[in-house]
């Protein structure tokens, strides 16, 4: 076969219960697609219904996290969708490998829960959630696909495909098992199961026979395993209560919990072995972010002040990145002022991103920073000022080798002066919203915005909530960065 209508047929990316998945070419669009073509001794009536309904439900889904559909239609009395062409790996084959640090499997299980819990929103439940329908990018990116049991009648689809009865039972809920009613938990249960496997290199239930796991499904509690700390254990077997009403309202709130009986204790410290900084845990919390209560020296793009939610930990630098850091990683030293302990400075956005990524992490957002910098404070700022910063006036025109000033309660130093610190954001000139969660930047802009003040400017700087922004090329003696570990 060359052709399914338009498409180019490059290549056979594999096959599943229902169909055959073609690598193909779109000459109209001219962009590489994923073609799923039923497969001919499947073409039942029933199948072909099952088939379309998975193509209308699927379509239906935009998400950064689902693998998005194209186009649908019939070729030789078959019908095909059209799916985006995704470069990357089976979570199961990353599984198999033992490839995937703790952080960057909770990562992917966060994605997949976002974009369950978008698909319950819609009122589509998967059913058939499994490492083997996720595929990871080589971003890092996760994205479901195979919504084919969206709807279909459980007991004909495994008919159908008697030969894989074992690998999905593993994933089923227990009122997959029973015939009882299907909705989001049933998912959020699989993905406790892809949970467990993951951290602990086995499923919870195993068994040679369908009946003697349905039995362990059903009957068996969740066993304990050593390689999981009690509070990962206990949110993991709240996503497997047998009753359904039992689990979590949705599937972020279970890796949420999950992700916060795995972090780091508050304060911990680990050294990042490219380039020899000390970075420590900020933990995931809820902060007031802009202009600080009785503080009259806010500007306008400090206000309004609003409540924001960080719902994951991260590894931030414990000192702007010094010269010598800087020097280590990238075997240059652009400082005006010179010495192994000061602030690496005179460095463009581009550059400091570029150093970020080299170590394996990335710039702080602005919510990241101030939330670290404020270190659980409500305050202007988080000491007296001359205790914790370099100003114009105390500075002598120069900055200062890092850990000089106090530290605030995390352990952070240099927060509000030595350097001004890039971060990933681009500047808006106003907060927007209220009671954010996890706040991005806008999409694009002229500026990058800038946080901490300096030696060079006047004490107002010297505050928490203080701004100012430059653009991405630009270079200066009083800007310089920390990075955010991932």
């Amino acid at each position: 076969m060359n052709k399914i209508g338009r498409y180019e047929i490059r290549a056979t990316l594999g096959k599943g219960g229902m169909g055959v998945v073609f690598h193909a070419w779109d000459p109209w669009l001219m962009r590489e697609v994923a073609i799923k073509f039923m497969l001919p001794e499947l073409a039942t009536a029933e199948a072909l219904q099952r088939f379309v309904q998975e193509a209308m439900a699927h379509g239906s889904l935009i998400h950064e996290g689902i693998v998005t559909v194209y186009d649908r239609g019939e070729f030789d009395g078959r019908p095909y969708i059209v799916m985006e062409f995704l470069r990357g790996d089976t979570l199961e084959s990353l599984m198999k490998q033992s490839a995937l640090a703790i952080p960057e499997f909770l990562t992917v299980l966060r994605q997949m829960a976002a974009a369950l819990d978008f698909a319950h929103a819609n009122k589509i439940v998967h059913r058939d959630i499994k490492p083997m329908n996720v595929m990871v990018l080589k971003t890092g990116s996760a994205k479901i696909m195979d919504f084919g049991l969206v709807k279909a009648d459980l007991a004909g689809f495994l008919k159908t495909v008697s030969g894989q009865l074992m690998g999905i039972g593993y994933y089923m809920s227990p009122e997959q098992y029973l015939g009882g009613e299907i909705r989001g938990s049933s998912d959020q249960w699989a993905l406790a199961v892809v949970a467990y496997e993951g951290l602990t290199g086995t499923r919870p239930f195993r068994a040679e026979t369908w009946p003697a796991l349905q039995h362990q499904v059903c009957n068996v509690p969740v066993p304990a395993s050593a390689a999981l700390n009690v509070a990962a254990f206990s949110a993991i077997q709240k996503a497997l209560s047998k009753e359904p009403g039992d689990r979590y309202a949705n599937c972020l709130s279970f890796v949420q919990e999950l992700e916060q009986a795995l972090a780091p204790p508050a304060g911990a410290i680990k050294i990042n072995p490219h380039d020899g900084q000390r970075y420590l845990w900020i933990p995931p919390g809820r902060f007031r972010m802009g202009c600080s209560e009785s503080d009259n020296g806010c500007l306008s793009d400090e206000k309004p002040a609003h409540d924001v939610t960080l719902t994951r930990g991260y590894w931030l630098g414990e000192t702007p990145v010094t010269q010598r850091a800087y020097q280590r990683v990238m075997g240059k030293n652009p400082s005006h002022f010179k010495g192994e302990d000061l602030p690496v400075e005179n460095v463009t956005w581009n550059e400091a991103d570029e150093y970020c990524r080299e170590i394996g992490g990335r710039l702080p957002t602005e919510a990241e920073w101030e939330y670290a910098a404020r270190g659980r404070t409500t305050g202007v700022r988080y000491g007296d000022l001359d205790a914790v910063a370099w100003h114009r006036g105390n500075s002598g025109s120069t900055s200062h080798p890092v850990k000089q000033k106090a530290a605030n309660r995390w352990g952070l130093y240099d927060m509000l002066g030595n350097v001004w610190e890039w971060t990933t954001d681009w500047y808006a000139a106003i907060y927007e919203g209220a009671d954010a969660i996890d706040p991005r930047s806008p999409a694009a802009g002229r500026f990058k915005s800038l946080r901490g003040g300096s030696w060079v400017n006047n004490p107002r700087h010297a505050r928490v909530s203080s701004r100012d922004r430059s653009e991405p090329t630009d270079h200066s003696y009083s800007i310089g960065f920390r990075c955010v570990g991932e």
